[in-house]
Order: structure tokens, then sequence, then C-alpha cells
């Protein structure tokens, strides 16, 4: 086989392994609607985290997938970062989720499309819920467009930071540290946990699909 068709086969089998792992993300995800749990269609990049565990929020109605036509899209967080051994082999690959404690260092930079205005609300303010497993539900509302005449959408720098900071008003001190204890016997502490996605959840909430490090 000539180096040239090898390297045919080699594209095709990533390709094809690339695909096969977002139909399974994909499946995932729509398993985790169906039983009434959220969760996001993650990449390979995601395998070393788990996800929060979270009960997905339906204000006073019981969730029906086949109703949630008017709801929007995922707003889906993405980053771009260097990596590699040595300054010759710095590579520039994309990742999804933006670790939190970073968002409110004012470490925004490697966010992609962090100007880019983003829809929350008809209104003024948008809920942001979170029902972590083993813990109080939680919500607060925050701005959802700029108070100047216009009222414009924010830009999505400025919606990642007000989520970071509902989320770390959320979270319980223990011993020093803000940390969810979960009900799989994982601790997730806030200066580890990532922002994968929010979920338009109900007309005027959005509920944040939450990572941490894989301890095992």
């Amino acid at each position: 086989m000539s180096p040239m068709s090898q390297q045919t086969l080699l594209n095709y089998i990533v390709q094809h392994n690339e695909k096969l792992e977002e139909r399974q993300a994909m499946k995932r995800y729509r398993e985790s609607l169906s039983n009434g749990s959220i969760g996001a269609a993650v990449g390979p990049p995601i395998n070393r985290l788990r996800q929060v565990s979270q009960r997905r929020y339906t204000g006073n109605m019981r969730f029906d997938a086949s109703l949630s036509t008017h709801l929007k899209p995922p707003i889906e967080f993405w980053v771009t970062r260097f990596r590699g051994p040595g300054f010759e082999s710095f590579e520039e690959s994309t990742f999804k989720g933006i670790k939190l404690s970073d968002v409110l260092a004012g470490n925004i930079n490697c966010l992609i499309g962090a100007g880019q205005s983003q829809w929350l609300s008809d209104g003024l303010k948008a809920s942001i819920r979170l029902r972590v497993d083993n813990h109080k539900d939680y919500g607060q509302q925050i701005a959802a467009r700029r108070s100047t005449p216009g009222t414009e959408c924010l830009p999505l720098s400025t919606i990642v930071r007000k989520v970071a900071e509902v989320i770390k008003s959320s979270m319980p001190l223990v011993n020093g540290k803000l940390e969810w204890r979960l009900s799989n016997g994982d601790v997730a502490i806030f200066e580890e946990l990532l922002l994968l996605e929010l979920q338009h959840v109900t007309q005027g909430s959005w509920q944040p699909v939450l990572a941490y490090p894989d301890p095992s």
C-alpha cells in the first residue's frame, strides 16, 4: 500500500471513529432528556472529565422532549489552548468547557466567540437554575441584556462571568473549599469546575452543564 493510500485510510478511520463517538454522545444526551436528567453531548476531549449529575429543571411542568420546540439550542463554551512538549511543537487545539476559576480571575482570552452577543431572554433578566444531585435546588436571576438604550443582548464573555458567579454562590464552603459532595461519592470543587453548556430548560431559565476532572 502506498504512503498516500495509507494516509487516506488513516484519515477515514479517524473520521469514522469521531462520527461514531458523536453519535454515541448524542444518544446519551437524548437518553438523559427522556429520564429527566441534564447532560451534554460531549466529544473525546471530555473523556477525562465527569459531568456533575443534575436533574433537569422543568419549572412547574413535567418535562416532555416533544414539547421543547420553543426552547433554544444549548449555548456551548469552547476554548482554544496550545499544547505540546516544546515551543516548536506547540499546536492549537479546541476543547469544550471553560474553567470557572479562570473566568473569575479574568482569564477568558481563550474563550471562542467571547465578544459575540448571545440571546438569553426577551426580557431584561434570565434565571440560572441548578439541581445538583445530593444538594438543594438553587436559582438566581442574572441580567440578560444591557441596561443601556436598545437593551442589546450581552456578549458571551459577560454571560460566562455572571454564570460563574451564580455557581460559586451556590456551593457550600467545606473545610475552606467551595465544593459539592456528589451522590456518586465524588467531590467537585469550584476551582476545578468547567462550564460545558447552558441549556435552555424553560422559557426564562437556563441550566449550566458542568464537569470536573475524573478522579479515577
